[in-house]
């Protein structure tokens, strides 16, 4: 996940990430800082279960503007899982 931000993260750090969805429902994930740019840092996500890797699919691909690319991304995920 990439984050726009003008805060310098350290890499490595934890952070805890909440994705507003709505007004009434939010993502909350533990992600740790694995790469920086000028204008923001890349975030690896860690521990996400199966409900909560549903919910942030749903709300990239409602708020997405390619369908395919993220059903490419879905299954890359899928073949990580034990």
């Amino acid at each position: 996940m990439f984050l726009k931000t003008e805060h310098d993260l350290p890499l490595n750090i934890p952070v805890d990430v909440t994705v507003y969805h709505s007004n009434s429902t939010s993502l909350k994930v533990n992600a740790c800082v694995v790469w920086r740019e000028k204008d923001g840092v890349g975030l690896q996500i860690n521990n996400l279960d199966v409900d909560s890797f549903s919910q942030l699919r749903d709300i990239v691909t409602e708020n997405g503007n390619d369908r395919g690319a993220i059903l490419q991304e879905t299954y890359k995920m899928l073949k990580c899982i034990d």
